[in-house]
């Protein structure tokens, strides 16, 4: 991959949205498909809570957070990355 670097992770998650393998491999990014299975039944675990209405919004929106904190972990090991810090 060139210019690492800069390089940004971007992962959708809503009912419509690609399955995260399915973007990872868009983006070019080497991946586990077994540990992105489990993302992907994470993802669509979170989204049914949300729809059916037994999460809020927020709390979708944070559990999202946190997992694509996994996901984003799991691309940095498996594509040897190193982690940008960004200004706060």
């Amino acid at each position: 991959m060139k210019n690492q670097a800069t390089r940004t992770l971007g992962i959708v998650f809503s009912a419509m949205a690609p399955t995260v393998a399915a973007q990872l491999k868009k983006q070019g990014y080497k991946y586990e498909k077994e540990t992105v299975k489990y993302f992907d039944k994470e993802s669509e675990a979170i989204t049914r809570l949300r729809l059916s209405r037994l999460i809020t919004d927020d709390m979708a929106a944070q559990a999202n957070a946190k997992l694509y904190k996994n996901i984003q972990a799991h691309v940095i090991k498996i594509n040897k990355l190193k982690l940008k810090k960004q200004a706060q």
